[in-house]
């Protein structure tokens, strides 16, 4: 018996979303994301009693320290976003980002064609796929990077539901 290739494409589907679910880091809102760090929670701050020494008391001379650049990871800036976007949710690292944008999956498959070489991402696998209310494109960037883009149309809103994976090689 033969298998047909739009039931393997929608069990991929289901599997890659099932996974970025599964997989998907802490969300954080869109002004987090664009500020590169996310800010901490209110309900947690607490006073900072003051521990300095008495004028009188005798010091511990303090070592020398040379500060640590911490290492800055990737937070998906090489993945455009549409300017229309609402509901932004991105992991902290940027390798999972989810938001819906107004309009129709042809709209939005036109977007990422034009903006994606731009950015560095050419084409990986299989060509750009659109069945129906759902689109699935693949991407590749000189650095051996993978980006998935899985879109879902939703029709009782008029909205675009996009899901962005980025596995980053090494």
């Amino acid at each position: 018996m033969k298998t047909g290739k739009i039931p393997i494409f929608l069990i991929t589907i289901v599997v890659a979303i099932l996974t970025v679910s599964a997989c998907t880091p802490s969300r954080i809102s869109v002004d987090e994301y664009n500020a590169g760090q996310p800010a901490a929670p209110t309900s947690e701050l607490q006073p900072v009693e003051d521990t300095s020494p008495d004028a009188g008391e005798e010091q511990d001379p303090e070592p020398e320290v040379e500060p640590v650049e911490p290492e800055e990871e990737s937070r998906g800036d090489d993945v455009p976003i549409m300017d229309t976007a609402t509901n932004v949710q991105a992991s902290v690292s940027g390798t999972n980002i989810t938001y819906q944008v107004e309009g129709t999956i042809e709209d939005v498959v036109t977007f990422y064609q034009e903006e994606l070489p731009g950015y560095g991402w050419e084409m990986a696998g299989p060509p750009d796929n659109a069945v129906g209310f759902i689109a699935t494109m693949l991407r590749e960037n000189s650095a051996g990077d993978r980006l998935a883009i899985n879109m879902q149309f939703n029709e009782l809103g008029g909205f675009v539901i996009l899901t962005i994976t980025v596995s980053r090689a090494g």
